[in-house]
């Protein structure tokens, strides 16, 4: 929708009985109509990029709301009949709401807006051009419901959707404010930015007795209809029965709730997202070669690169040490020395650090010998501080040390802060989520996530969070005719971040459901994962979820421009490291 634009606003519905199984989406159409129902409110104040309206939750507002704001226009009357058909009103743009306060809510502009003033109407998910994408044509019977169901959206068409993209390059596509998308699950809706506003779970498979030619003439009018050959190219949700020798098929993975971003090069065991000037760049590996991305826009592979150290990279750690430092890439990276006399060998880490200078990666320093992790202890968003661990074979996580690079590539000094005994410097985190000033530590380990301050325990979860795929299985006996294995998880750091607007930081954190069948160097991976979010609210740390449930292991977190990043991952049998790997995207709105 351009600002400016007139609006033709149609009093007259049109009513139209659909026969057929659409019928069972008789609750989906509720529910649709109930959240998207029209308010209409004023422009209060305008304040740079702020506009507040008169609007709070009691109206039914909620963040990620979508207002239009119109000048209403003349009167259409009908000269045969004397019947008022409408009003041409001028949209001058559209807001997104971002704070919902006590009496009325701040929003902000998405796109231009054209000379608004205090005193204009508002009007919540009014006057917004939409389209409908669909995967066969048989589901057109719910567009149609959709149309009558909100009449108060400007209908633009309806398109067929391949692999989460719109086939044809129809001006309404391009300008269009709300997506409605119907896949195999849900009916997803998504802003022009490509945000999810909601998802309404179906269970019905629609069977529409329209044709084409039906669907050519009905009155809500289409500008560009689907065509009969679309549904062979829809695209295919990924799900358990799906075999991967069907090559005839191309896979894209669909998760109610959640916006797929784009894939991953191979099986990621470890990623890490950071921010870079204007760019959003995710490190991922697969155990054996570095990639980065940039998703500032759309997801590009900026970098690929074989790590320098021989083993298993294990986690990644992004890490700036000042404000106008270079950007550095820390890689835990495990490696196995063997000994003559006997046929086991002794697990030690070569990690290594990389500079991150025009797109690609530099080592700096290499042949680390301790496991790596970066920590943001200011608070400021970057993390500054770079810890070396050593690995203990009896206690796994060791001794710490602070590391900075200097002319010989690192020097070590001591860490002055208190940890607690068994604290990893991997899928731990330092954040004030009491709001006392002084943070608290907080990591993962054995299932069990512990939130402790100045030494004395505040929170301990129960055991069911972690469930990382970076496992490393190693010899407690090297060298030994007795030997012991034992298997070490490389969890994913938590996140801190102010999710509900309220001031205050929340943790959100993996969580998982472990797989029955898991042994030493054998854990299949497809144990049940989700996001858990912890609060620290009345003296007391709450927990709730975030997001549904995934049938895949969750490999990386971060927080990003009001969205939760997660990456997913698969692995397609116990006995090798293949798999596929997705970028996500669940927006953060309460």
């Amino acid at each position: 929708m351009n600002s400016g634009r007139t609006i033709l606003k149609m009093s007259v519905l049109l009513f139209l009985i659909l026969a057929g199984p659409t019928v069972g989406y008789a609750g989906v159409i509720a529910d649709v109509a109930n959240y998207f129902k029209p308010v209409t409110g004023t422009l209060v104040a305008i304040q740079g990029d702020d506009y507040l309206i008169n609007l709070d939750a009691s109206t039914g507002v909620m963040v990620g709301d979508l207002l239009s704001i119109v000048t209403p226009g003349e009167n259409l009357i009908d000269p045969d009949t004397g019947t008022l058909l409408g009003t041409l009103d001028t949209v001058k743009g559209v807001l997104k709401v971002t704070k919902v306060r006590s009496g009325f809510s701040q929003a902000s502009p998405l796109g231009t807006i054209s000379n608004a003033q205090k005193g204009d109407s508002v009007r919540r998910y009014q006057n917004l051009a939409a389209i409908f994408t669909v995967q066969k044509e048989s589901d057109l019977g719910l567009y149609e419901r959709l149309t009558l169901a909100l009449p108060s959206l400007e209908w633009q068409g309806a398109y067929p959707a391949v692999k989460n993209t719109l086939t044809s390059s129809d001006h309404a596509i391009a300008s269009a404010q709300l997506t409605f998308a119907l896949t195999a699950s849900a009916l997803k809706v998504h802003d022009s930015s490509g945000q999810l506003l909601r998802s309404f779970a179906t269970t019905v498979q629609t069977s529409s007795a329209l044709s084409t030619q039906d669907f050519k003439g009905s009155a809500s009018g289409v500008s560009s209809p689907l065509s009969t050959t679309s549904a062979t190219s829809a695209t295919v949700s990924w799900n358990k029965s799906n075999q991967r020798n069907q090559t005839q098929i191309t896979y894209s993975a669909d998760y109610p709730g959640f916006r797929t971003l784009g894939e991953l090069s191979g099986l990621v065991v470890a990623a890490e997202v950071t921010s870079n000037n204007n760019q959003i760049l995710v490190a991922t590996s697969d155990g054996a070669e570095l990639h980065i991305f940039d998703i500032s826009n759309q997801m590009k592979l900026l970098s690929s690169v074989k790590n320098q150290q021989q083993g298993k990279i294990h986690a990644l750690a992004w890490w700036q040490p000042g404000t106008d430092a270079p950007l550095y890439l820390a890689v835990t990276t495990s490696s196995t020395k063997s000994f003559s006399y006997n046929a086991s060998a002794e697990t030690i880490f070569v990690s290594s650090i990389y500079r991150f200078s025009d797109n690609q990666l530099v080592a700096v320093a290499e042949k680390i010998p301790y496991l790596l992790g970066t920590f943001d202890q200011n608070g400021d968003g970057a993390k500054e501080t770079l810890l070396g661990q050593k690995f203990d074979l009896d206690t796994v996580f060791g001794p710490i040390r602070e590391l900075i690079l200097d002319n010989s590539g690192y020097a070590e000094r001591s860490f002055d802060r208190n940890l607690p005994r068994g604290f990893p410097v991997q899928g731990s985190i330092f954040a004030d989520l009491t709001g006392d000033g002084n943070s608290e530590t907080i990591y993962t380990r054995r299932g069990i996530l512990y939130i402790i301050s100045n030494g004395k325990l505040l929170y301990e979860s129960a055991k069911q969070m972690g469930g990382s795929l970076s496992r490393l299985t190693y010899n407690v006996n090297p060298g030994q005719a007795d030997t012991l294995f034992t298997t070490v998880a490389f969890e994913v750091p938590q996140v801190a971040a102010d999710i509900d607007g309220d001031g205050q930081l929340e943790l959100i954190a993996v969580s998982a459901n472990r797989s029955a069948f898991s042994a030493p160097g054998l854990d299949f991976g497809g144990s049940e994962s989700w996001l858990s979010v912890i609060k620290y609210k009345n003296n007391r740390f709450v927990k709730g979820t975030l997001g549904e449930k995934l049938e895949q292991p969750i490999q990386g977190l971060a927080v990003r421009q009001g969205r939760a990043l997660i990456v997913l991952s698969r692995k397609d049998s116990i006995l090798n490291g293949e798999g596929q790997s997705h970028l996500l995207a669940l927006p953060l709105t309460p």
